[in-house]
């Protein structure tokens, strides 16, 4: 394993205590915002505690206002966007065919709300499965509202997440200075960002098996983002954004047991060092 891999790794372990000595300095750990309910996504909750770093989820009630200026006082170094219901088509302009939107609108809003606030303050995100969905909708996307039925991403009379292999596809080459000029990006940041990108493709390089529980997926990515894993029927299963430390999965890592909390905090802290690196 290259040694940045194997670093970054290595950075968060399971410590009691909320401050790491390193190279001299002293770093607090990342705070993870949940953009999600304990009663509902606790699986998110637990993994980032035991991936050794802090936690915080939404307190929010179903249905309730929750005005955009209280989500301004939230803070946070990383925004998590977890899995849930379909959310309702006309978020990319469309009629509901084959969606089954929730009857949670208003969580819906707030986590369109929140990454547009991550974005603002140039925090990476991580989604997964509707979090994947809606960060390929936010940034212009549309859904395959409802897979066949006889499709390897859900088994639809059981609680059980359904088994399929990933294939593990190429990161684009490098931009060029005139791609640079482009998107406003130095050579040295455009250099920096596809070593981030090389570590996240090593780190998913180790599951080529992933659990899905979707009958909804991303279609027709825009510009901005690549494809890092597909399925064998070319559903996108791990979108990233081409510049920014923003990443998807369509699969579940917080409950597939291969992904051990050191995979996490390994994710983790190569988007935060891609933050660093670019802002």
């Amino acid at each position: 394993m290259p040694g940045s891999i194997s670093n970054a790794l290595n950075i968060y372990q399971y410590t009691a205590y909320s401050i790491k000595k390193e190279a001299g300095a002293f770093f607090m750990k990342p705070l993870i915002l949940i953009a999600g309910t304990m009663d509902v996504h606790r699986r998110y909750y637990e993994l980032v505690q035991k991936s050794g770093m802090n936690a915080q989820m939404l307190s929010y009630r179903i249905g309730e206002a929750f005005p955009y200026s209280t989500l301004q006082n939230l803070s946070f170094d990383l925004l998590l966007l977890p899995g849930g219901g379909d959310f309702d088509p006309a978020f990319y302009g469309e009629e509901t065919a084959g969606a089954n939107p929730s009857s949670d609108g208003m969580l819906d809003l707030m986590q369109f709300q929140l990454l547009q606030l991550a974005l603002v303050r140039k925090k990476p995100v991580i989604g997964i499965c509707k979090g994947m969905q809606l960060i390929h909708v936010f940034f212009g996307g549309r859904l395959l509202q409802d897979l066949p039925g006889d499709n390897m991403h859900y088994y639809p009379y059981t609680t059980k997440d359904a088994i399929h292999s990933v294939q593990l596809l190429p990161l684009p080459s490098m931009m060029t200075n005139k791609e640079c000029d482009k998107n406003f990006l130095s050579q040295e940041k455009a250099s920096v960002s596809q070593l981030e990108k090389q570590m996240l493709s090593t780190l998913l390089a180790r599951f080529s098996v992933v659990n899905s529980a979707h009958h909804q997926a991303v279609s027709d990515l825009p510009d901005c983002l690549i494809c890092l894993q597909q399925s064998p029927d070319g559903i996108p299963e791990t979108i990233l954004h081409k510049e920014l430390p923003i990443i998807g999965f369509q699969w579940h890592p917080e409950r597939l047991p291969a992904f051990l909390p050191a995979h996490f905090a390994g994710l983790v802290s190569i988007l935060l060092q891609w933050e660093t690196a670019i802002y």
